[in-house]
């Protein structure tokens, strides 16, 4: 959580550390979700610091939560995959569009207008 912190008050060079711990630890301990999750947050906060691996780390993300069917995590590796391969990006965006309607579908009430009043939710094309 604390990448994710960092990474919204915009220290991307802060989150780089605890994302990487995050992540080695997820691996260390087969957790399949957690892999991906912080997969895709540590392949963000080094993008933002601009440091190399995101690339391989979020396909790798999106890959698996296709694979493993983790839709809460699925659209937003997508579409963060959308950014990071321009040959495959209007698929990745066309599936990460199409996931978070499923998602989104199911939830309560109380939860879709959280979403949809989220900044981190997209709303629209794109």
């Amino acid at each position: 959580m604390g990448a994710e912190i960092e990474l919204a008050d915009g220290q991307p060079e802060a989150a780089v550390a605890p994302a990487r711990l995050a992540y080695e630890t997820a691996v260390a301990r087969h957790a399949r979700r957690h892999i991906v999750k912080s997969g895709i947050v540590l392949g963000v906060a080094l993008l933002a610091a601009r440091e190399s691996g995101a690339r391989e780390l979020v396909l790798a993300a999106a890959a698996d939560a296709e694979k493993y069917e983790l839709d809460s995590l699925n659209w937003v590796a997508a579409r963060v995959a959308a950014d990071l391969d321009p040959d495959r990006a209007e698929e990745y965006r066309f599936r990460s569009r199409q996931v978070l309607h499923a998602v989104l579908r199911h939830a309560d009430p109380c939860m879709m207008r959280i979403a949809l009043e989220s900044p981190w939710v997209p709303v629209g094309p794109g």
